[in-house]
């Protein structure tokens, strides 16, 4: 939301708000969620990244970790299909590296000088042997192909 909040809706019952957490105090501009472990990672115009978790069961949202950043602007943010790292592509045109666990930086990817817009790992359980790669764009109108660990 525009407030910097993430909601948890039922939509089964008429699209209903069961909680709300408040992340940021500007808008929440990208998310990425991990359905195996009911967490979720937002970017916002601020320098954080923000990790959240999910309880179906009770019906809560829970702040988990922060990840702060040296440059304010994040544009997107994806976690890899193996669970292992995630990155955010930031308004300084930086990709970020990070494991997922914990938020551990683990590589600044600079090629990029514009707004890094979207950021995606390739691959699934069916081509493994691609889900190491990361695909960027930017508003400097290009796109970069990254082979990660």
């Amino acid at each position: 939301f525009e407030d910097g909040s993430v909601v948890l809706w039922d939509c089964r019952k008429n699209s209903s708000e069961l909680t709300s957490l408040k992340l940021f105090s500007e808008p929440v501009m990208c998310m990425d969620f991990d359905a195996q472990r009911m967490s979720g990672v937002c970017g916002s115009p601020l320098k954080t990244l923000e990790v959240f978790s999910v309880s179906l069961d009770q019906g809560h949202l829970e702040k988990q970790y922060s990840v702060e950043l040296r440059n304010a602007g994040v544009g997107d943010v994806c976690i890899r299909q193996d669970k292992k790292i995630m990155a955010s592509g930031g308004w300084d045109g930086r990709i970020r590296v990070f494991g997922w666990k914990k938020g551990k930086p683990l590589a600044i990817l600079n090629y990029h000088t514009a707004t890094v817009n979207c950021v995606s790992f390739a691959g699934s359980a069916a081509l493994p042997e691609h889900a190491n790669l990361l695909a960027c764009g930017s508003n400097d109108e290009r796109i970069s192909l990254w082979k990660l660990y």
